[in-house]
């Protein structure tokens, strides 16, 4: 069985994470809303619930893994939210990942906090 530090000389590390405020990510992309970072150059609001997390440097290619979980509180009524990331490549990219944030319901909702760990 491998060890973390045999993992991590392979180069299976973590790259990049982020905590974020969906209610306060702006357009054009920025840091507006980001609680802490690292490998991460901005967020952009791309619509009530969508975001795209942009990498500090490009990833080689699209095989990474993001682990991602949530204050799942609305950023403006209070109620609950569910956040996914697509399992399709359509969104994600070297450069950048997306994450939507849903109700219940199905409706789109900015949520109170988003955070994302980057593994590769």
């Amino acid at each position: 069985m491998s060890n973390a530090r045999d993992l991590a000389d392979q180069g299976h590390q973590l790259v990049a994470w982020v905590s974020f405020i969906g209610g306060q990510v702006t357009d054009p992309a920025s840091k507006t809303g980001v609680n802490g970072s690292f490998g991460v150059d901005s967020i952009l609001d791309e619509g009530t619930g969508a975001y795209r997390v942009n990498f500090a440097v490009d990833m080689p290619d699209i095989n990474y893994c993001v682990v991602m979980g949530q204050n799942a509180t609305n950023y403006t009524t209070g109620g609950l939210t569910h956040q996914y990331f697509s399992e399709s490549h359509n969104h994600y990219a070297a450069g950048y990942f997306q994450v939507k944030c849903i109700t219940s319901n199905g409706t789109a909702a900015d949520t109170q906090t988003v955070n994302a760990a980057v593994f590769r």
